[in-house]
C-alpha cells in the first residue's frame, strides 16, 4: 500500500494520514506491506503478551496513538 493508496482511501483531507502511515512504514520505503501493519500494530496492541488484544488493549492503543499524532503533527 502507497501513501497515495493510503490518503485515498482514508480520505486526502485526513489529518494525520502521513504521520499515521509513517508510523507503520517500519523499514521508511513508502510502502505498506501486511507483515509491517499486522506486526507493528500487533505487538503494540498487545500490551500483555498474552497472543490476543483485549478491547481495552485496541482501544488504548489508538487512544495513544491518535493523542501522540495530534501532539506532534496537530
Amino acid at each position: 500500500l502507497s501513501m497515495t493508496e493510503f490518503q485515498a482511501h482514508v480520505g486526502a483531507d485526513f489529518l494525520f494520514a502521513e504521520p499515521l502511515f509513517n508510523n507503520y512504514d517500519v523499514n521508511k520505503d513508502q510502502k505498506l506491506s501486511v507483515q509491517e501493519f499486522v506486526d507493528n500494530a500487533y505487538h503494540a496492541m498487545n500490551t500483555n503478551g498474552d497472543t490476543q488484544v483485549t478491547r481495552h488493549e485496541f482501544d488504548h492503543y489508538y487512544t495513544q496513538l491518535l493523542h501522540h499524532l495530534n501532539q506532534h503533527h496537530g
